[in-house]
């Protein structure tokens, strides 16, 4: 198993400048933000979808959503149990407990905060089909603490937090099928106030291109970008980054 901590990046390449460390970046949306009334900042800030224009670029995975990388790690397979940051859990359980496929895959969990675009993009071509999970607990867990650790650093306090929701959240299994057969997948984890994960489309198999909008999530939520394969040799994301859906460079394309 390798982490992805341990893959040099060069840190004088435009993808390293582009991204910004979550603490830099988080004191940058506090101070430009944090005294806004609630009301005008969830109207404006956290419901908020700005246009964006998108490069199609057929060698990279586009990350899908906007938020913090906690983490970017190559596992051997779906039955291994991975320590991150002191939480551990198997991607087998990630995906609804489905053995979608054999060998390797690379698991990136994005989490998204309160001052970031909750709207999805695929970060590829691809034909989508999408399925809700049911959560393992009746009773939605809340982010907020979970956040708020994060955001000021509290890293072992956060995954103990994240660890409350990540299995009994609403979620929602996401398959991307690309042209040439691949598929990969995106589950998104909802926060327990609005429980909202809304696809754009309600077409099964729904043809979308690199950097399309497909799915609502609400509010502080997470997405893990699932993809089969070594990628150990083609990442281009580093821990605790911050990245935009449809802008930021993660993966070379297989």
């Amino acid at each position: 198993m390798e982490t992805l901590d341990n893959i040099r990046l060069d840190s004088s390449s435009k993808t390293a400048k582009d991204k910004l460390h979550f603490m830099k970046w988080a004191k940058q949306m506090e101070e430009k933000y944090g005294d806004m009334p609630d009301d005008e900042f969830y109207d404006t800030i956290v419901y908020r979808d700005p246009t964006r224009k998108i490069v199609p670029n057929k060698d990279v995975f586009y990350s899908p959503a906007d938020g913090i990388i906690l983490y970017a790690i190559q596992l051997d397979s779906l039955d291994e149990e991975v320590e991150i940051k002191g939480l551990h859990y198997k991607a087998l359980d990630l995906l609804g407990g489905y053995p979608l496929f054999q060998g390797p895959c690379l698991a990136i969990g994005i989490f998204l905060t309160d001052y970031d675009v909750h709207t999805l993009r695929l970060p590829t071509n691809g034909r989508l089909y999408y399925e809700e999970l049911e959560p393992i607990d009746s009773h939605n867990k809340p982010l907020i603490f979970a956040e708020e650790n994060l955001l000021h650093g509290r890293l072992d306090r956060a995954y103990k937090e994240i660890d409350k929701y990540l299995y009994h959240n609403a979620r929602m299994l996401n398959r991307v099928v690309r042209d040439d057969g691949y598929s990969y997948y995106i589950v998104e984890i909802a926060d327990s106030y609005d429980k909202v994960i809304a696809p754009f489309s309600i077409k099964q198999g729904a043809e979308y291109k690199q950097g399309d909008r497909f799915s609502l999530i609400r509010s502080g939520s997470q997405a893990d970008l699932i993809l089969p394969g070594d990628f150990s040799l083609s990442t281009k994301v580093l821990n605790y980054v911050h990245v935009e859906a449809g802008l930021s460079e993660v993966v070379f394309q297989k």
